[in-house]
This record gives C-alpha cells, sequence and structure tokens, in this order.
C-alpha cells in the first residue's frame, strides 16, 4: 500500500465515522426534544391542576369570610341587645 491508499482509506473511515456520529447526534437531538415536551406538558398539567385547586380554595376561603362575619355581626348584635337588657 502506498501512501495515497493509505490516506484514501483513512479519509473514507473518517467520513464515515463522521456520518455515523451525526446520524447518532441528530437521534439524541431528536430524544431530548421528546422529553423536554413530555417535561412541559408534565409541567402544563400540573399548573392547570394548582390553578384549578387555587380556584376552588379561593371560593371557599370567601365562603369561610362571609360565614365569620355573619357570625361576628350575630355575635355583636346579641351582645349590644344584652347590654341594652342590663342598663
Amino acid at each position: 500500500m502506498d501512501l495515497q491508499n493509505v490516506f484514501y482509506t483513512m479519509g473514507i473511515v473518517f467520513m464515515a465515522a463522521m456520518f455515523v456520529l451525526m446520524i447518532a447526534l441528530i437521534v439524541l437531538l431528536l430524544y431530548i426534544k421528546n422529553k423536554v415536551t413530555d417535561l412541559q406538558r408534565n409541567i402544563q398539567e400540573k399548573i392547570e391542576i394548582v390553578s384549578t385547586v387555587k380556584q376552588a380554595s379561593g371560593r371557599a376561603v370567601e365562603v369561610a369570610v362571609e360565614k365569620l362575619r355573619e357570625f361576628i355581626e350575630t355575635k355583636n348584635k346579641d351582645h349590644k341587645s344584652k347590654n341594652k337588657e342590663k342598663r
């Protein structure tokens, strides 16, 4: 084998290796893209669940505050009426 054939052979092997490496990188990028998309979808679902819970709990807090105000108002009215009766 002369020097020219050695360089041709090395070039062919190098090009084949780089071709395989490029295909592997493309497959790896597609795999990573799918994983990131799945992660984004899962996070989006969790955010939607949290916002739903927030809305429901917010409404529950509003109802509790309204009930507490009503309770305090009735207690104040009862207390005022008892004070008037004592005088």
